[in-house]
């Protein structure tokens, strides 16, 4: 007898296997699809998890940075508030010291005026004074004249009495 073989197995029979092939690999890669978005929807929902808390830690952070950024301008707001008190308080004290300074200046003309007036007046009494301690001296020699010429007269007054 002699031996065939089976044409399914060969030409047209390749056909059939693919067909048989590809419905098994069609139904493995329907499982390996299934599994796959399962495993992607768990991914998912772990991400979306994770995104929550991320979400919720950056809410505290912008809380605690809105907080800290009032307290922030709130000593921002009083040390602008100092530096103005303080600007406003150097500029009462310059202008005071400025015009203490032109009032100690007007009373220091004020005072060297007095003051060179009383040097002219003392000049003035310095020369008179001179000048009388001439005329008494000269008064006192002429004094002084007449009492030797009043002695001379005396004596020879008394003189003439004796003879």
């Amino acid at each position: 007898m002699k031996k065939e073989l089976n044409s399914g197995l060969f030409g047209d029979g390749n056909a059939t296997a693919e067909k048989i092939f590809e419905k098994r690999n069609g139904e493995n890669s329907q499982l390996l699809m299934e599994q796959r978005i399962a495993e992607l929807r768990v991914q998912m929902n772990s991400l979306s998890d994770h995104l929550a808390k991320v979400v919720s830690q950056i809410n505290e952070f912008i809380k605690s940075s809105h907080h800290k950024f009032e307290r922030v301008q709130t000593a921002l707001q009083h040390l602008e508030q100092n530096d103005q008190n303080l600007n406003h308080e150097s500029t009462q004290k310059f202008n005071s010291v400025q015009n203490k300074l032109t009032e100690r200046r007007t009373l220091d003309m004020k005072v060297q005026e007095l003051i060179d007036r009383h040097n002219g007046s003392l000049k003035t009494y310095e020369v008179r004074l001179n000048q009388m301690q001439k005329l008494l001296a000269e008064r006192e020699a002429q004094v002084m004249s007449a009492q030797s010429t009043l002695n001379e007269a005396k004596m020879e007054i008394t003189r003439l009495k004796r003879f």
